[in-house]
């Protein structure tokens, strides 16, 4: 699925390696909400995760609201 990701967003020309770098860091957090057997790793996990939103620097959308 990830590689799929990359393929379907290869044409950004927008700030590329912010958008890889932020891509790379949500897969590895997923990774890290399904590998958990722990439910507080699981919490920690799923918060970073779901909290990308407050990290998104207008990456190719001008309104954050309809991206998230």
């Amino acid at each position: 699925m990830a590689t799929a990701g990359v393929l379907f967003s290869w044409n950004i020309e927008h700030r590329p390696r912010e958008f890889f770098a932020f891509y790379l860091a949500l897969i590895g957090v997923w990774y890290g909400v399904f590998l958990s057997f722990d439910l507080l790793l699981l919490l920690v996990f799923y918060e970073i995760a779901s909290c990308r939103i407050l990290f998104d620097r207008d990456l190719g959308s001008t309104n954050r609201e309809y991206a998230a």
